[in-house]
């Protein structure tokens, strides 16, 4: 399992904001030449986005995640990416036969397709509703509620061709399975434990 991120480390005290001057733009000018620190500080934004997410980061460090980590538009898509995560568990069926969840499962047609990718070049817009798209066959997927057909397209086209963008999205998905499996089972043992003290309250004062 993947481990997760210890919210003392330099990196994540960096990107909220709590380091000095000197030590952040250390940092920035490491990354430029490190890819593998960069890919760190990519993945420390995730998790600390998941964290945020699912209610394990608290306090101050909420705090600083809310008015000095949101400060680009990137981390705000990624926040929304995890909202939506969070809000719909992938259980509410958006139409997957929409042209845009056609589009990228390979399930149309090549003029379709032309047409499509046509309105693309003129309206931004449409751009939008496509990463929307995606965002929802990904995450019905990992919750296991994409229908069988989509599942089967999904997989053996959409997963096919995997550009930096989809490899980002899915190394999320994976960070957002772990934070909100590891914040159900901390919810879990903390009802056992207040089941517990209630029951024993109880024999105490039967």
């Amino acid at each position: 399992m993947h481990a997760l991120l210890s919210l003392v480390s330099p990196i994540a005290r960096y990107l909220l904001g709590d380091l000095t001057p000197d030590k952040s733009q250390q940092i920035e000018e490491d990354a430029l030449s490190d890819h593998h620190l960069r890919r760190e500080i990519e993945i420390a934004e995730e998790e600390l986005i998941a964290a945020y997410i699912v209610g394990t980061l608290l306090d101050q460090d909420r705090l600083k995640f809310e008015t000095h980590f949101l400060s680009s538009d990137d981390r705000a898509r990624k926040l929304k990416f995890a909202r939506t995560w969070i809000e719909t568990s992938g259980s509410n069926y958006p139409d997957f036969t929409s042209p845009f969840h056609r589009y990228l499962l390979g399930d149309m047609t090549s003029s379709e397709a032309d047409e499509l990718e046509e309105k693309f070049l003129n309206d931004g817009h449409h751009l939008g509703q496509l990463e929307a798209a995606g965002d929802e066959l990904l995450i019905a997927y990992f919750h296991n509620t994409l229908p069988q057909y989509q599942r089967e397209l999904f997989e053996g086209n959409y997963l096919t061709f995997i550009s930096d963008g989809i490899l980002h999205k899915l190394r999320f998905a994976h960070i957002m399975c772990e934070y909100v499996k590891q914040s159900s089972s901390v919810a879990s043992l903390t009802a056992e434990k207040v089941l517990g003290d209630r029951r024993g309250w109880a024999m105490k004062n039967l």
